[in-house]
């Protein structure tokens, strides 16, 4: 008996699928971590940013409460996020950057993740690569400062706002609300990103309003 031909679309080709995105988001991922490397180990402060948000981890370091104690002219979220960044990080002379570095990564991989979702495997790995090597995005990715923490939550609120599109669900409309809310409480700068989240999430409601009209037209 012969053996019977592979059918495209089966659990198989969809877990070979799964583990190749797994391996894409891996490969991109550590690509924008050694990027950051050297700014993460860098002695001394790289930007003026930079070397305040450290002295600010220090001093939460040392019992400093935030916005008490410890200034910081950006949102209520990210003095609290560098807290959290420098303790898994050892609370060492380098662990102040570790938010900016988890935020350059977590940017990187879920680009590709949008990008592959809007495209294929090809566009997803060029904008993760983009991303991952951006100068701008380095800038604000390896050391300290507001922009990084805020881009990677304000990347994930579109990735939230497209699975919401497409499969609307009182959870996925919570977790678009906190993670819209941490873009706004890290940097209010990155509040244009409402306008691509709304413009996701009217994209449905025009389509069927196109369709109406032409059906209306055809009568």
């Amino acid at each position: 008996m012969k053996d019977s031909p592979s059918i495209p679309g089966t659990q198989q080709d969809r877990s070979g699928e799964s583990r190749g995105r797994l391996l894409d988001a891996f490969l991109l991922g550590l690509a924008a971590l050694v990027l950051r490397l050297p700014a993460y180990f860098a002695e001394r402060g790289l930007t003026f940013d930079d070397g305040v948000f450290s002295l600010s981890a220090i001093a939460m370091r040392n019992g400093g409460v935030p916005f008490r104690d410890v200034f910081s002219s950006q949102g209520p979220l990210f003095l609290p996020l560098v807290w959290l960044g420098d303790l898994l990080g050892g609370r060492n002379l380098d662990s102040t950057r570790v938010l900016a570095v988890a935020s350059g990564v977590t940017a990187v991989v879920v680009t590709y993740v949008v990008a592959r979702r809007c495209s294929d495997r090809l566009g997803g790995i060029l904008a993760g690569a983009l991303v991952a090597t951006s100068g701008a995005f380095m800038w604000v990715t390896g050391p300290l400062a507001a922009d990084g923490p805020a881009l990677a939550f304000a990347i994930t609120t579109v990735w939230l706002s497209l699975r919401m599109r497409d499969r609307p669900g009182t959870l996925r409309a919570v977790l678009l609300g906190l993670a819209t809310g941490a873009v706004l409480c890290t940097k209010s700068l990155e509040a244009p990103v409402l306008v691509v989240v709304g413009l996701v999430l009217a994209a449905p409601v025009a389509s069927a309003a196109r369709r109406g009209r032409v059906a209306w037209s055809a009568l």
